[in-house]
């Protein structure tokens, strides 16, 4: 596995309740599993610590791009994006592996 460095940012819309939930439980986590081998994983837990309506639609664009167009709300809604900031990564690689007897 390579090391990866990337921003944690959410994109959402005002009112929903994962933007309200967020809000509240102040946390969010991430997990990302590799298809090959679905037993690698990395949990990352974090904070949020900006919360804004400005260039989010941009946003939203540039991340859903692999779709080939812009990305499109089904309702009109605000977008919002959420940048948080990562406080506990754990990965499957730092677990032991089991002793064989």
């Amino acid at each position: 596995m390579n090391p990866v460095w990337c921003e944690f940012w959410l994109d959402s819309w005002r009112g929903t309740q994962r933007q309200r939930g967020i809000a509240h439980e102040r946390e969010a986590a991430l997990v990302l599993i590799d298809p090959q081998d679905t037993c690698r994983d990395v949990h990352v837990e974090a904070r949020p610590v900006q919360t804004s309506t400005a260039g989010a639609g941009e946003h939203i664009d540039r991340v859903s791009r692999h779709r080939g167009e812009p990305y499109r709300s089904p309702a009109p809604q605000q977008c919002v994006v959420i940048q948080f900031e990562p406080l506990r990564v754990r990965s499957s690689l730092h677990r032991r592996a089991p002793r064989s007897r």
